[in-house]
């Protein structure tokens, strides 16, 4: 039998708002990763971009454990008129017991590590709890009559924390749906100075649900260049919020994933841009960040072509009638290509590819006609180059 200890009503407590607010799957064998650190005992559950934990009293015990949230719940309610449970395990199962009874559960068969958040905390806010109440409270509130709820979170809520000399600034955003966004700030004591985007509401349930008992204040802390996430400190509870992605990562994310459903060959070229094989084609796919976001799709014809009045005659006579995409002559290059707004059907992207290809066939024969070649110098060692 494996003893966790005599666990306080708070301290289930605390741990019992944690899987109120990231409700673990338990239908997929998620629940709240239970072990020891430094010899206490630590609860740590995720969700989405949030990962929350609560370090408890000291304990002595080996190995790490997935409890499952309804355990939690049924043991924190149980103890009712109790300070606090014994908690044990034994074959798979744990129990809590108090004088009026017990609850048993299984646990999980699969665990993992204990997630470590190890980047520097540079910036840091030490902010009253009264006032990060007020400000995170009202800046997660969704806006005031809103009823479209699929568009309200097509894209995620974005709040936008700086901090700078002795004051933090909040301001909320909700892309999708353009409402004015809001900004608040409060006074507040600070080291360094930097700025971070979030994408989840809990930064306001940290304060108005998981705060411990006698809470004066709460600290957030992120590194100062390039930070993946920032740490809420309140006592034993932290909550860790990882930054979001720009609207163009989660664009390039689904489009690649679509690729690779639909068994398109591509690469990923150094500054980010997508070289999707269409038919042996090349077509280059850049994507842009805004609501909507844009793809920006285009083929070489030609290269080092110099620019002459009848090859613009070409270009022009070209684009007159054509519809979608368009021909252009930069730097040296004869391109095809289109701009396309895109939303979340990745579809569109597809078919503007391949509808690029096939505009494109048969182009460089009659560019070829019309079009000089860059003129070619000698080098000091009498060899041609471009």
């Amino acid at each position: 039998m494996i003893k966790i200890g005599n666990v306080s009503k708070h301290e289930l407590e605390l741990v019992n708002r944690l899987v109120h607010h990231c409700e673990p799957q338990e239908h997929l064998a998620r629940g709240v990763l239970l072990t020891t650190k430094n010899g206490k005992r630590v609860w740590q559950v995720g969700a989405l971009t949030t990962n929350m934990t609560v370090v408890g009293d000291d304990a002595d015990f080996e190995g790490s454990y997935i409890v499952f949230g309804r355990f939690i719940q049924a043991a924190y309610s149980q103890c009712g008129f109790s300070s606090s449970a014994e908690i044990t395990i034994d074959n798979n199962e744990i129990t809590a017991t108090v004088d009026g009874g017990t609850t048993t559960m299984i646990t999980g068969t699969k665990t993992y590590p204990l997630r470590e958040f190890n980047e520097p905390s540079e910036v840091t806010a030490l902010i009253p709890l009264g006032e990060y109440n007020r400000i995170f409270g009202s800046i997660t509130t969704i806006p005031t009559g809103c009823t479209d709820w699929e568009s309200l979170f097509e894209y995620p809520f974005n709040a936008i924390i700086k901090i700078t000399d002795g004051k933090v600034t909040v301001q909320s955003r909700w892309p999708k749906i353009k409402t004015p966004e809001i900004v608040m700030s409060c006074a507040a004591e600070t080291t360094g100075e930097g700025k971070i985007v979030l994408p989840d509401q809990a930064i306001g349930y940290m304060s108005l649900c998981i705060h411990p008992e006698d809470t004066e204040f709460i600290k957030i802390s992120f590194a100062a260049k390039d930070p993946s996430y920032a740490r809420f400190e309140s006592g034993p509870v932290s909550l860790v919020v990882e930054r979001t992605d720009t609207l163009s990562t989660q664009l390039f994310n689904q489009f690649t994933k679509y690729l690779e459903e639909n068994s398109f060959e591509f690469q990923v070229a150094p500054d980010g841009v997508l070289v999707v094989d269409v038919e042996k084609t090349p077509i280059r796919v850049q994507l842009f960040d805004g609501i909507p976001s844009i793809a920006r799709c285009t083929k070489v014809i030609l290269t080092d072509v110099v620019g002459s009045p009848e090859l613009l005659a070409e270009i022009n006579a070209m684009n007159v009638n054509r519809t979608c995409n368009r021909i252009w002559h930069d730097n040296g290059m004869i391109v095809i290509g289109s701009d396309l707004m895109v939303y979340s059907d990745m579809n569109s992207v597809q078919h503007t590819i391949e509808k690029l290809k096939r505009d494109s066939d048969g182009l460089e024969v009659t560019f070829l006609q019309v079009s000089e070649p860059k003129p070619r110098t000698r080098t000091e060692s009498g060899k041609e180059s471009k």
